[in-house]
């Protein structure tokens, strides 16, 4: 039997400057470049046969770009100003059903932050517990860098089960994405990785005050923006 989710797709409003969201083609190269940046330096460290951290004068400039490029990357996300605005901006709610909505979104968000702690602890006790080194740490963001690059342009598989959102546009992996793919550099505590990771828990933390002002839709029949229908089977 055919299944039919209707999926709520928006671009950003139109305006003055250029919104440096997820589909941006300014963040997407910052992000692909970092991610290269740091398979050259392990592949380099590999063909040398030493580890990627330390890193030596031509190891450490490359990943001195990679964080560059992440730094600007996320002061992007910051100034970014369609996401200053709730992605449920404009929805009307009545006094139950606002309650009910704020219900299910404290629902949503402690099930994603408890699923999402499980996998960031079982990364940090295998690295800790195993003869893996933190370079995989690295490893795993230059990983995650194009895997969310995917996810946010195509099909998303943790829109489902994680944060069971009907809409792309209220998804909130909109705002948690940054510090989903850099929260595994909290087994490289360093100055540079907690300014990353601060960051972006900015950036989450932000978004999530705002939705609490403006509460997202819970299905797309609210959704203000246009919506098309995508066959699933």
């Amino acid at each position: 039997m055919t299944a039919y989710e209707t999926v709520c797709r928006t671009k950003s409003a139109p305006g003055p400057g250029v919104a440096m969201n997820l589909n941006s083609p300014v963040r997407l190269t910052l992000r692909l470049a970092a991610s290269a940046l740091v398979f050259a330096c392990a592949a380099r460290a590999l063909y040398r046969g030493v580890g990627i951290l330390p890193a030596d004068a031509a190891g450490g400039r490359m990943l001195a770009a990679a964080w560059l490029l992440l730094l600007a990357d996320l002061l992007a996300a910051l100034v970014d100003r369609t996401r200053w605005q709730s992605p449920g901006g404009g929805t009307a709610y009545t006094a139950e059903r606002l309650a009910r909505v704020r219900r299910e979104e404290r629902r949503i968000l402690a099930w994603a932050l408890v699923i999402w702690a499980a996998i960031l602890t079982g990364g940090l006790l295998t690295l800790r517990l195993t003869p893996l080194t933190g370079d995989w740490a690295l490893i795993a963001v230059a990983a995650l860098i194009p895997a969310e690059a995917v996810f946010s342009r195509w099909r998303c598989p943790f829109s489902r089960w994680l944060t069971h959102s009907p809409c792309c546009r209220i998804c909130r992996l909109r705002d948690w994405g940054e510090a989903m793919v850099l929260s595994p550099l909290c087994a490289l505590p360093s100055p540079l990785t907690f300014a990353l990771i601060a960051l972006s828990l900015a950036v989450l933390v932000r978004g999530e005050l705002i939705r609490r002002a403006q509460p997202c839709p819970p299905d797309c029949g609210s959704c203000p923006g246009p919506c098309v229908r995508r066959e699933r089977r």
